[in-house]
């Protein structure tokens, strides 16, 4: 299978160490680990590592196990000194200058020895299906890594590796730890339909490349235009894909999906199984296989106490490290015009006049290279963080998806 090591300026690079270390357990990480194990480097690989608690001690392909960054103190620095660091993880802006103090040799982007060729070697791999679900996400995870590194270093683009876009606070399932904060919605809506899909245009013509736009709510599919707010973005060319987040609790129609004028190459479906719950689940899947549509089908995944809204006094240092630790910093958000960093700053401003700070977000009016690269890349913390438990992860994990009849009191904290 074609890969990046058939590229001789890799290869070359590689070559130069004795030791390889791969930097990041997700999609593109692991298959970075067997692709090296199939060309020979197996044996110089010393070790995969993440950031994520909830991945360490997990093996890879039954051969080495995902370790925190902390790992590397242990291998000295001789054995340091000559290793490569190749770095796989998308949020590349996060961890390349982490990347750079772990005292190796060097580093490298994978996904700047990636191109349209590898991803689409990649588009009929199922080989992974049982940890990553059906259909093509191998090459949507190393299209990703792509385009993120090969901005990351241009600096001349605006490049979102994923942004939110709420199409509803209302959900056929009532979580009352949801971490969108859908339980303290009174009189959950829909957003309009115009409205949205006019506020997404203007964002996009503000910047160059948005990889994957995701639908979200609440439940996206009790929007009642829902399939047309799809169509209409799969239209838009600056972006790359469009995956919908689902319960499983609504039947997809799929007459619907077969007269999308876009098409359906760009459609990716991410559906959490909450068993009993997800009634809808089988024949949800027998749709999306019919249309050969992507998925992903996965239990609940990394439940945290994060879905409380609360005030805490806070020092700036507080504050800082609970931003840095967060695992949901990156997840941006387009809410009422508003550019936010996460999903609970733009549901915490939605629910709360009293709680509501215009330093959570940027107008998108006032979207500039100047402006996001600040807000992206130098933002210590957020307003937002004083209303926040936290979702670092390394956080204590809570049963998941607890129906509650009532909605949570924010009156009790404002």
């Amino acid at each position: 299978m074609q890969g990046p090591l058939e590229n001789p300026d890799l290869r070359e690079i590689i070559d130069e160490y004795d030791n390889l270390i791969v930097f990041g357990a997700g999609i593109t990480g692991v298959w970075l680990f067997n692709h090296l194990n199939d060309h020979g480097y197996g044996e110089r690989t010393l070790c995969v590592i993440d950031n994520d608690h909830k991945k360490h001690g997990t093996k890879i392909c039954d051969q080495l196990t995902i370790e925190d960054v902390t790992y590397l103190e242990g291998l000295g620095n001789e054995a340091l000194s000559k290793s490569l660091v190749i770095n796989t993880i998308s949020d590349i802006q996060e961890t390349w200058d982490q990347g750079n103090s772990f005292g190796c040799a060097k580093q490298i982007a994978i996904g700047t020895f990636i191109d349209t060729d590898i991803v689409q070697a990649h588009t009929k791999i199922l080989d992974l299906t049982d940890v990553y679900g059906k259909g093509n996400y191998i090459a949507h995870s190393l299209e990703c890594a792509m385009h993120a590194h090969k901005a990351y270093f241009s600096k001349s683009t605006i490049f979102l590796r994923s942004l939110d876009l709420m199409v509803t606070e209302r959900c056929s399932l009532k979580c009352v730890d949801c971490s969108n904060l859908m339980q303290y919605y009174t009189r959950p809506k829909s957003e309009d339909k115009d409205e949205l899909i006019s506020g997404l245009k203007h964002f996009l013509s503000k910047i160059d490349h948005l990889f994957e736009l995701r639908l979200i709510g609440g439940e996206p599919f009790v929007h009642n235009e829902i399939y047309s707010i799809i169509d209409e973005c799969s239209s838009m060319v600056n972006i790359s894909k469009i995956s919908l987040y689902t319960n499983s609790t609504i039947l997809i129609r799929e007459e619907q999906f077969k007269k999308f004028k876009a098409g359906l190459g760009k459609l990716y479906f991410s559906i959490t199984d909450y068993g009993d719950l997800s009634y809808k689940l089988q024949e949800n899947i027998d749709i999306l296989n019919r249309l050969n549509i992507p998925y992903r089908c996965h239990a609940p995944e990394f439940w945290t106490d994060s879905g409380r809204i609360i005030y805490e006094e806070r020092t700036e240092m507080e504050l800082q490290e609970l931003f840095n630790k967060c695992c949901g910093k990156n997840l941006f958000t387009l809410s009422g015009g508003r550019f936010y960093r996460c999903p609970f700053a733009a549901n915490l401003d939605r629910l709360s006049d009293e709680l509501h700070d215009k330093h959570n977000y940027i107008n998108i009016d006032e979207v500039t290279k100047e402006s996001m690269n600040k807000y992206v890349n130098d933002l210590k913390y957020l307003p937002a963080c004083k209303n926040c438990k936290g979702r670092s992860y390394d956080s204590e994990q809570i049963k998941p998806a607890i129906q509650t009849n009532k909605v949570l009191d924010i009156c009790a904290i404002t």
